[in-house]
């Protein structure tokens, strides 16, 4: 699936995910190219779920459900982050919940491309019985666009630390992240000085940002933390989906 603008080439891959697959700006790649490992490249959508689900485990309504394990003993990203989706509209595509998750359901997504911005809309969706859920996006940005070096400003209300069972809010501390952060304060703006800016907003109130690894920088606007399926996170009934919007704007810097 490709959409095209003024400044922009967006390419979206049906079949891994339903992710972007690559975004062009100005005639520069701003999304990691495809990478042996799914969860490491292009921006994948994340549902019912997101980040780890310890233990691959959760609890709803008097019931326990089993997950399965991808990384280490966790659950990680949902279940649609690699499964195919379909068309349902011009912009606008579709993916069952699938075997994975214990309660039926789908996820929809739509994307709006202008000369300026990419909006990208997604909805989790149960259809028999309520299910907990959570959702939100997985963008991998490289750290060098066209030779100049990432320059990442961010700034959120507080950081999340577990402590066994509860989540304590401390001071926003200095990269390197692996860390979820609450009341972030949108946009998170992401330069490649002389090359492209681009600007993340989103209506999710908390954002993982990584940064540890030597492919990019992942900037995770959800809609709640991680292990929200065993600390608590929204029921979404049939016919009432959870729903999310993230937005990218780009300019060229001015020198």
């Amino acid at each position: 699936m490709q959409l095209t603008s003024a400044h922009a080439s967006l390419a979206i891959d049906l079949e891994h995910g339903g992710r972007l697959e690559s975004l062009v700006l100005f005639g520069h790649e701003v999304l990691v190219p495809r990478h042996p490992v799914v969860f490491f490249w292009g921006s994948f959508p994340m549902a019912p779920w997101v980040g780890r689900t310890l233990g691959a485990r959760f609890e709803f309504d008097g019931a326990e459900y089993l997950l399965p394990v991808n990384t280490e003993t966790h659950s990680m990203h949902g279940t649609v982050y690699g499964r195919p989706w379909r068309h349902v509209g011009d912009t606008t595509i579709e993916c069952d919940l699938g075997p994975d998750w214990p309660f039926p359901g789908f996820a929809r997504q739509r994307f709006e491309l202008a000369d300026d911005h990419l909006t990208m809309h997604l909805e989790v969706h149960a259809t028999e019985r309520p299910m907990p859920a959570a959702c939100g996006w997985h963008p991998w940005f490289p750290r060098v666009v066209g030779g100049s070096h990432l320059d990442l400003r961010f700034e959120a209300a507080a950081m999340e630390v577990r402590r066994g069972d509860t989540i304590e809010l401390v001071e926003p501390a200095p990269p390197p992240w692996d860390q979820c952060f609450d009341g972030v304060v949108w946009p998170i703006v992401l330069t490649w000085p002389g090359v492209v800016e681009l600007s993340v907003t989103s209506d999710c109130t908390k954002a993982v940002m990584y940064d540890r690894h030597e492919l990019g920088v992942c900037v995770e606007p959800q809609t709640d933390r991680p292990d929200a399926l065993n600390l608590g996170t929204r029921v979404v009934q049939p016919g009432s989906p959870l729903t999310a919007w993230m937005r990218w704007d780009w300019r060229e810097p001015v020198d």
